[in-house]
This record gives structure tokens, C-alpha cells and sequence, in this order.
């Protein structure tokens, strides 16, 4: 009993652990900066620190050459070993081109769901982006400005519409006074592993049974025509 309690424990601390979120921040004002944290771990992956000496790789010895060199062993017919049935094969064999379009389909089916899945495990904690668009001329600013609205409005709502976003502040001006186009933006995205887990285990399991009940009903399908066989020569 009390190892039960033990066992049980260990899994409700590792659900817990995996419950608390990974959480990345970009920002982009002139330059690029991207660190991750999980806990009391804090990586800055961008900019990388200049202070930080790089260890020096020692030049490995060159490797004597063996004077005489094995020749391969060539492997004898009784020594090769028959490969098994593929199951993609016997697959196709069964239920032939329909079968593995209806196959393709249900994959994109479940892809399809483990999207959804992983939407959902993760979150946007802010999310803010500032465009100031420049051309020569008024005109070509306003064509150009028409264009990033066109390219970046559809995206940012739906991105908004399939996930949660807390702090949400997009702008885009159109500026007749400036020199050139510049930009900037800021963004968190938690992400729970815990949930990103669940997505792609099920996924794997829709799969290997979708694939499982196929070579069964193939393998009942051959036992059936070999019984029938031995029946007709009797």
C-alpha cells in the first residue's frame, strides 16, 4: 500500500512540473532578443554574450592507420536473415488505393486535431507590434501602408480568435514625415508542456489503432481464404 502512495506521488509531482509553463519572450526594438524560462531557469538565447570566452577545441591526434586493413566478411545465403512482411505492404495488398487514401485522410484528420490541441496548450501573455510606414511620396505610403494592413490584420485575428491573448496592442500609422519604414514588437507566449504531451501522445495512439484495425481485418480476411482453400481440396 504504501508504495502505491509513493508511485502515485511521483506521478501528481511530475504532472504538476509539467503543468507549470515554459514561458518565451521575443522582443524586436533594433535588436533581436529571444530567452526562454521554465521555474528558476532563465536561458537568453539572443543576444549571445560576447563576455563569454569560448573554450579553445584541442587538434586531435591523427589515427595511426592499421597496417592491414579487415577485409568485409560477405555474408553467406544461410546467413541472411529473411525480412518480415512490411505492414504498409500488406496494407496496400488488402485494401488497395482507397484504402490508403482513406488512410491519408483520417492522418489529416488527426493532425487536424492535434493543431487544435496544441493551440490551446499555450497562451499569449502580451502581445504588441508598432509599424511606422514610410515611402517617398504621400501616395506610395498609403499604397504601402493598405499592404501591411492587408498582410498583418487577417493573421494577428486569427491568431487572436484561436488562442488567448491577455495583453493585445497592435498599431500600424501611416507616416508621411518619416524617413523609412521601421518597426517593433514585444511578445510572451507561456506554452504548457503538460498539455503539448497529452496532443502528441493521443495522436500517436489514434494512429497505431487506425493502423492496427486495418492489418487485423487483413489477417482475418487471409485466414478466411486459407480455410476455404483447404476446405475446396479436401
Amino acid at each position: 500500500m504504501t508504495a502505491l502512495f509513493v508511485i502515485l506521488g511521483i506521478v501528481l509531482f511530475f504532472i504538476l512540473l509539467l503543468s507549470i509553463p515554459v514561458v518565451v519572450d521575443m522582443e524586436y526594438i533594433e535588436t533581436f532578443k529571444l530567452k526562454i524560462s521554465w521555474l528558476f531557469v532563465k536561458i537568453n538565447i539572443l543576444p549571445k554574450d560576447e563576455n563569454k570566452k569560448k573554450k579553445e577545441k584541442k587538434p586531435k591526434k591523427p589515427k595511426k592507420e592499421k597496417e592491414k586493413k579487415e577485409e568485409p566478411q560477405e555474408e553467406k545465403p544461410s546467413e541472411v536473415k529473411e525480412k518480415g512482411d512490411n505492414p504498409i505492404k500488406i496494407f496496400y495488398e488488402d485494401q488497395g488505393v482507397l484504402g490508403i487514401v482513406d488512410l491519408i485522410n483520417n492522418c489529416a484528420s488527426y493532425l487536424g486535431q492535434f493543431t487544435k490541441a496544441f493551440i490551446r496548450s499555450f497562451y499569449i501573455k502580451r502581445l504588441r507590434l508598432r509599424i511606422w510606414v514610410t515611402e517617398g511620396d504621400a501616395a506610395q505610403t498609403a499604397i504601402k501602408y493598405g499592404k501591411f494592413c492587408q498582410m498583418i490584420y487577417p493573421p494577428l485575428g486569427y491568431i487572436c480568435s484561436s488562442c488567448r491573448v491577455k495583453d493585445y496592442d497592435v498599431n500600424i500609422w501611416a507616416d508621411y514625415c518619416g524617413e523609412k519604414t521601421k518597426g517593433e514588437f514585444e511578445t510572451t507566449i507561456a506554452l504548457i508542456p503538460r498539455k503539448v504531451i497529452n496532443a502528441g501522445i493521443a495522436l500517436v495512439f489514434r494512429l497505431v489503432v487506425r493502423l492496427f484495425k486495418a492489418l487485423l481485418a487483413y489477417f482475418k480476411a487471409k485466414k478466411k481464404n486459407n480455410n476455404l482453400k483447404g476446405g475446396q481440396e479436401q
